[in-house]
């Protein structure tokens, strides 16, 4: 069964007997959706989509947001541990890339 975004605009008690309906289901399910409450409740596998055409299978929503923090930590480190580039005075450039010359009287 695929179930695209099922607990928009439901109130409790149908979100309660949709997840209690959800976990007795016998067969396989994909669900889409945003309600992180009813993922970890419901899910026994997790295929998260990157946007980049990239995925990644995670045991529930807890160890995917934690492999992001370690994603987002690992990238400000990369990005800090950059030599970052030397600035117009630095290099001796004008902003129109051309260098700065002495002039000489």
């Amino acid at each position: 069964m695929i179930l695209d975004e099922p607990t928009n605009d439901l109130d409790i008690p149908t979100l309660d007997v949709l997840e209690d309906s959800l976990m007795e289901f016998p067969g396989a399910l994909m669900l889409v959706t945003h309600d992180r409450w009813l993922l970890d409740r419901v899910s026994t596998m997790l295929l998260a989509l990157d946007g980049t055409g990239q995925t990644e299978w995670f045991a529930d929503y807890a160890q995917w947001e934690s492999a992001q923090e370690r994603k987002a930590a690992e990238q400000t480190r990369a990005s800090t541990s950059r030599p970052s580039k030397p600035s117009r005075a630095e290099s001796g450039s004008t902003p129109n890339g051309k260098a700065n010359r002495p002039v000489l009287s």
